[in-house]
């Protein structure tokens, strides 16, 4: 990862082994439970998604997410990325299989699908855009914007009902993710709600059952630099308690939080693993949580 973040064309090179070795596909049902995921918990709280405009950050090589709210009645999403991921191909290939099993699709998303006559014309309007994917993904219904920085998007303000996120602002340094989180606040109209899904785990953990969770936690910052100081591999390694306090200070009010703890990790801290002695602040169901799922609510002005 770090060699392909500092030749040329890494993204592509990095992208073409992505897909080589079956992490990177075209599957859209990998994603759809976050997406209902995040539904519900704006639902729950008595949020409206039909008629709505989102901005998600962080778009990768597929808008899964954009259409998935789209399909359930979204007026608009605008979908930002820092770099020019998307993958037309693997993108033409994820709305064929959704236009395929839609049936199946209809089942994942349940009573999120407010009008099925609605969710069968935008579907169809799905199936036409392999004739012109550019056209469909520059405003018929959904707008991708890359590269875009995520902290000056140069949007109107006032202008969104949510920002989103689905495992992206995990990938966002600390002091990225506070100008980030002041130009979601800025970009919501008032009472507009964040809605994020954030991957608190080590990532490499996913490719290696070998190591913990939190194995990530035994290096030193500058360690971890040197192991993952590219746009590729990088985690923050920020804890639940600190996108708390992140959000705090940016003027949010969290109103859900949902924070899931590994107990493997747990046992792994009884039995002598020792996170780096930057970490020993927290507590330890804060070092052992590996997912955080949050709403929180823009706080008005004055």
């Amino acid at each position: 990862m770090n060699l392909f973040g500092h030749v040329p064309a890494g993204g592509l090179l990095y992208g073409a082994l992505q897909r080589s070795l079956g992490r990177l596909s075209s599957d859209p049902f990998s994603r759809t439970a976050q997406a209902a995921e995040m539904i519900k918990m704006l639902k729950d709280r008595g949020c409206a998604i039909c008629g709505s405009r989102f901005l998600e950050v962080g778009t990768g090589h597929k808008p899964i997410i954009p259409i998935i709210l789209w399909l359930c009645g979204a007026e608009e999403v605008v979908t930002l990325d820092l770099h020019r991921r998307l993958n037309l191909g693997i993108t033409a290939d994820m709305i064929a299989c959704l236009v395929r099993e839609r049936a199946r699709l209809r089942r994942c998303l349940g009573d999120h699908i407010e009008s099925e006559k609605e969710f069968d014309t935008r579907i169809e309007r799905l199936a036409a855009t392999s004739r012109d994917l550019h056209q469909f993904l520059s405003g018929e219904g959904i707008k991708y914007m890359a590269p875009c920085d995520a902290a000056a998007t140069g949007l109107h303000g006032r202008s969104y009902d949510f920002h989103c996120s689905c495992t992206v602002l995990e990938h966002v340094p600390e002091n990225t993710l506070r100008p980030i989180l002041a130009e979601a606040r800025r970009l919501l109209k008032p009472g507009g709600r964040a809605v994020h899904l954030v991957d608190l785990s080590d990532h490499f953990q996913h490719a290696d059952s070998s190591i913990t969770r939190i194995n990530f936690l035994k290096f030193s910052r500058r360690q971890w630099s040197a192991i993952a100081s590219n746009e590729f591999g990088y985690c923050n390694r920020l804890r639940a308690s600190d996108y708390v306090r992140l959000l705090t200070e940016a003027g949010w009010v969290l109103e859900t939080r949902e924070v899931l703890v590994d107990d493997d990790a747990i046992k792994a801290l009884q039995g002598g693993f020792r996170v780096h002695p930057e970490y020993r602040k927290y507590a330890a169901e804060d070092l052992c949580a590996i997912s955080l799922r949050f709403v929180a609510k823009r706080l008005e002005d004055g």
